[in-house]
């Protein structure tokens, strides 16, 4: 039975990292309401479920542990990446992983694609469809200058979320994401952006790393449901990144046919 659903507010610290870094990192791909749903202020987070066998990550860790070194985890929501944190516990089963962190930190402007895949030393594709990889750890989780053991600790606020306190999760499918983007290019031969008077294409904009890019949104959204719901495709609308975030910003579901108020595109 699932624990009641309060709303909080949660602040993630960021401390100085004490511990030097692996040179390698794991790549998540993961919603940002997951995370921020798991995290806590102090100590690991609650345990998170993948489908994926990490059994490299899961020895990366126990080298890391045996060094007095801390394990990068790099999370991601579609390309643009979201946060960082440390790995606290990995466990493989023969059906998945279950995995915590610690210190979740906010990332800002980077990309997938400023990622390295460790074995290939290739750039990550912004395009990368698995939830799961093995990448170099980037510079820019390096401490600042800012994060000495003298400057007072740096609060992020992650303010009014609808926390369960027992492991409740909305599974947003991937598959389902992507038989939506393949039905619309199937059906109209371009990807553009559902709300009228955006259209935007990222194919246009940027040329091939935007070919098969955008983000899907729910017109029914899954927070107002009290639990699993059939999603069909005709629930599903392809958005741009911008399109979405209004959609939601401020927590709320705006209605699409509304959304653009000035002139035609």
């Amino acid at each position: 039975m699932p624990g009641a659903v309060i709303m909080t507010s949660l602040i993630i610290v960021r401390h100085h990292v004490a511990a030097q870094l692996t040179s390698s990192a794991i790549y998540v791909n993961v919603s940002s309401d997951r995370l921020r749903s798991c995290a806590r202020e102090s100590g690991p987070s609650m345990p998170i479920s993948e489908g994926k066998r990490w059994t490299t990550g899961a020895k990366l860790l126990a080298e890391a542990k045996d060094q007095s070194r801390q394990l990068p985890l790099i999370f991601a929501q579609y390309a643009p990446l979201t946060f960082w944190a440390i790995a606290v516990s990995i466990e493989v089963s023969t059906t998945g992983t279950r995995y915590s962190f610690a210190s979740l930190r906010p990332l800002s402007g980077r990309r997938r694609s400023d990622l390295t895949v460790q074995s290939s030393g290739a750039p990550l594709p912004d395009d990368f469809i698995r939830s799961y990889a093995i990448v170099r750890t980037p510079d820019f989780l390096s401490p600042s200058d800012d994060d000495s053991a003298t400057t007072p600790e740096e609060l992020v606020g992650l303010e009014g979320e609808a926390l369960t306190r027992m492991v409740l999760h909305r599974q947003r499918e991937t598959a389902l994401r992507d038989a939506k983007v393949a039905d619309v290019i199937r059906r109209t031969g371009r990807l553009l952006c559902e709300v009228p008077r955006c259209s935007f294409d990222f194919l246009a904009i940027y040329g091939e790393p935007g070919r098969g890019y955008a983000q899907v949104h729910h017109l029914h959204p899954l927070a107002k449901g009290s639990g699993p719901r059939e999603t069909r495709l005709s629930d599903l609308a392809v958005v741009c990144a911008n399109c979405h975030a209004i959609i939601h910003r401020g927590g709320g579901c705006r209605d699409m046919q509304t959304l653009i108020v000035c002139g035609d595109a």
